[in-house]
């Protein structure tokens, strides 16, 4: 068997564990049955897919993109997908269920992709089963369809291995906190060409603050090699959380404003303790990728996922003028969502003259539905420092359901010019369809063609460094619900997007460092007319930089930095908010984390880390009267392995300093956890 290097985005692993890992279309597949080498603690990752659906060298790529690996996951004890956002350039979180602002634009629940395919889940994403997490900053509708401007997030998922390994870990935290994991994979038979994963967590968090919330997830893979070339892979995720109303919700006071939550009990929930909701959600995939020849490649992808809310209890709406009476809506929403997305593209290799191409052709289409019924009303107000809860009349429901249909055809050729040019010509045409249906009889439906151009050039100055530039555009789906006068559904929002950067490779080119520059324009965005209808007259604008160097400073030192500056503003709107900045968009966000793994006894069994994560204040609202403070949290954490002991423990303090502060909110704010996750980790690994 041949030896070769792992990627250093791959799952760690010990010498002679596993097999070849490469990419596609966001997407890890097995080939090529490998020893594998563990790759330098800290190592640059080189090469990903997801600004090209081809694997291709960072350097070589025209667009903003950082990978989160599955060691820095493990390093930051990571319990949802906000932690990797915090340690990543341009991301700010807006809640634990993966919500994010990139640019000075929201990331929603289609913006995070699994495997690179559209899925929905409106809870927290389980990270357990996650090699990696990739970032693609700004416009991606060229490849991806409908999304947001700021940002696209996809996770690759773990996939089966030809070689038994089982991994099982326990956690117990601070306010609590349990959790337990398991990782199981390999061979079926001794042929090795069945493999399977099981992948398996459990967590409570059993505590006011956190609004006692449980949660349980199953996710089962199965890959078959077909023929000598082509690999088959089946997947499922199964997951049922429930908890107390949403969480980490405080009234926004003048003094909050100021940032002073002294007056606050941080552990209030404004809910009623026998109310709650429950989500439960189903999600199987099938993908299908072979080798055509030496030069052509095939990848087909299919995924259905039906989630079921249930949600019963009360909202904040604000804090009465004495400071303590808490304003409520009674809430009640019983909903069912169901996603159909598909994606098909070749990959194939030519040359025309002294040009060399990598042209990536493909269809998407999907289908996402919803059936909602919500009521909702005024609730008894609640007393903040001695909060009872009386019983609520069930207010009044209303039925409502949405189809938006989606197709797409899509082209992108990485073209070759000389040793050191790189061409990046793409195009995508769209067709989305959206029928909307309430039950008070009101109707709409509309189509619409969307044609989104993109052109990117890299110029490679030496093997180590380049320099890019690219302009795309791409476009947003209507939101359900919304009318223009005339009682039709809405058209998509557009956005265009200019970025230039540089890229490189120093310090034996065990660090990477990038700048980039932006300016995004989001136009036709629906502005409310005052009278209960919509219309696509709004306008606003992002520019800014950002600065990110990762990778190894030396053999036992490795770092995750950045810095971004963004101005945002609203440049047209009906309601008086022309010149205002975006809502929950820092001008200035930064972040370190340094990991040192240090010789003690045999080998390097010690890892010692530490991060801050710093945000600058910004308004919570399109008025811009409600400011969010800024914040600086410290996190870190400590991991020992004895020797070739399978065990290792490990001392995870998230928000060390129980720094008290909040993420985003409008009228009422989400704060964030305190000192609430100083756990300890067992993991075992055989």
């Amino acid at each position: 068997m041949a030896r070769q290097t792992q990627p250093p985005s791959a799952e760690p692993s010990s010498e002679a564990s596993t097999t070849t890992i490469r990419e596609v279309g966001g997407r890890l597949l097995l080939s090529d049955e490998t020893v594998v080498v563990a790759p330098e603690p800290g190592a640059v990752v080189r090469d990903a897919s997801i600004a090209t659906k081809a694997e291709s060298p960072i350097l070589e790529t025209p667009r903003s993109v950082t990978v989160v690996d599955r060691r820095t996951l493990d390093d930051l004890g990571a319990l949802n997908l906000s932690q990797a956002h915090d340690y990543t350039v341009g991301l700010t979180p807006l809640d634990e269920r993966g919500l994010a602002v990139a640019r000075g634009f929201p990331i929603d629940f289609y913006d995070l992709r699994r495997d690179g395919l559209r899925t929905y889940a409106w809870s927290v994403r389980e990270v357990a089963a996650v090699d990696r997490v990739q970032y693609l900053r700004g416009a991606a509708s060229v490849l991806y369809g409908d999304g947001s401007p700021g940002a696209l997030v996809n996770m690759v998922l773990k996939k089966p291995l030809p070689v038994g390994r089982r991994e099982f870990s326990g956690t117990i935290g601070g306010a609590g906190l349990l959790r337990g994991t398991a990782d199981v994979t390999g061979p079926i038979a001794a042929s090795r060409r069945v493999r399977y994963r099981v992948i398996a967590a459990v967590e409570g968090l059993d505590n006011g603050f956190d609004n006692d919330e449980r949660r349980i997830s199953l996710l089962p893979t199965l890959a078959v090699d077909i023929g000598t070339t082509g690999s088959l892979t089946v997947d499922t995720e199964w997951y049922r959380q429930r908890g107390r109303a949403y969480r980490h919700l405080v009234p926004a006071t003048p003094s909050a404003q100021r940032g002073d939550f002294s007056g606050y009990p941080w552990d209030l929930n404004v809910n009623a303790p026998e109310e709650g909701w429950v989500g439960s959600n189903l999600s199987p995939g099938v993908r299908y990728d072979v080798a055509l020849g030496r030069s052509a490649s095939l990848h087909a992808a299919g995924r259905y996922t039906r989630i079921d809310g249930d949600i019963e209890g009360q909202g904040l709406v604000g804090l009465s003028a004495d400071g303590r009476t808490a304003q409520r809506i009674a809430y009640d929403e019983d909903s069912t969502w169901h996603e159909y997305q598909t994606d098909t593209f070749a990959v194939s290799t030519f040359t025309t003259g002294r040009l060399r191409h990598r042209l990536v052709t493909g269809l998407e289409a999907g289908l996402s539905t919803a059936d909602r019924s919500i009521a909702s009303g005024p609730a008894t107000p609640l007393d903040v420092t001695m909060p009872s809860y009386p019983p609520q009349l069930a207010p009044p429901s209303r039925r409502s359901a949405y189809d938006i249909g989606r197709a797409g055809l899509y082209a992108s050729d990485q073209v070759g010019v000389g040793g050191r040019v790189t061409l990046v010509p793409s195009i995508r045409w769209s067709r989305i369809a959206v029928d909307q249906r309430i039950a008070d009889g009101q109707q709409a439906s509309s189509a619409d063609t969307v044609v989104s151009p993109g052109l990117g050039v890299v110029w490679l100055g030496r093997p180590w460094w380049s320099v890019y530039a690219n302009a795309s555009s791409g476009f947003e789906p209507p939101t359900p619900g919304q009318f223009d006068p005339d009682g039709r559904a809405l058209a998509p929002a557009r956005h265009a997007l200019l970025e230039a950067g540089i890229k490189a490779e120093v310090g034996r080119r065990r660090l990477s460092v990038t700048a980039a520059g932006f300016h995004i324009r989001r136009t036709n965005v629906a502005e409310a007319d005052g009278r209960g209808a919509f219309r696509q007259i709004g306008q606003a604008e992002s520019r800014g930089v950002e600065v990110e160097a990762l990778g190894a400073l030396t053999s036992w030192l490795s770092v995750r930095s950045g810095y971004a500056w963004t101005a945002t503003a609203i440049t047209r709107d009906a309601t008086g908010a022309e010149g205002n900045h975006l809502p929950n968009a820092p001008r200035h966000a930064a972040h370190a984390w340094i990991t040192a793994r240090l010789p003690w006894g045999q080998g390097r069994p010690l890892t010692v880390a530490g991060g801050v994560v710093a945000v600058s204040s910004r308004f919570t609202t399109r008025d811009n009267l409600i400011v969010a403070p800024a914040y600086r949290r410290l996190d870190a954490s400590a991991w020992y392995r004895p020797g070739d002991s399978p065990v290792s423990v490990g001392v995870v303090a998230f928000n060390l300093a129980n720094t008290r502060y909040v993420t985003s909110g409008a009228g009422a704010t989400f704060v964030a956890a305190p000192l609430r996750r100083v756990s300890l980790q067992c993991t075992t690994t055989f």
